[in-house]
């Protein structure tokens, strides 16, 4: 007699099979999901970090007594962003550095951006 369909044991080891590509499926589907979340948020807090580096520098006077930290915070891509500059001695005769860092939280535990540029010393 001639066997027709599958045994339990057949049945089993295919869904054992199906089940671990699906639950690897699902695992890299995340993954790449939160890469692509952290992605955009990296380059939103660039372009936040780029648009306080262009305000700092329309607004710098090289000439006054600048401070030489200053923080805010600003709404971009229906999200709130915190951003701190730091104006220091670049070692230079001529020129400070300024730092730009741009975070999620006001405490700049985790940055997504730090922009760099310089200024004039007075």
């Amino acid at each position: 007699m001639k066997q027709r369909g599958l045994t339990l044991i057949e049945v089993l080891v295919a869904l054992a099979i199906f089940g671990y590509a699906a639950v690897s499926i699902v695992s890299a589907t995340s993954q790449s999901l939160r890469s692509q979340t952290r992605i955009m948020d990296k380059t939103v807090a660039n372009w936040v970090a780029q648009n306080q580096m262009a305000e700092f520098i329309l607004r710098y006077d090289a000439n006054a007594q600048a401070q030489t930290d200053m923080s805010g915070d600003v709404e971009m891509a229906e999200r709130q962003w915190f951003y701190q500059i730091k104006l220091v001695d670049a070692g230079s005769d001529y020129l400070r550095s300024v730092e730009i860092t741009v975070s999620q939280d006001e405490k700049g535990d985790d940055v997504f951006a730090v922009l760099t540029g310089f200024v004039e010393k007075p």
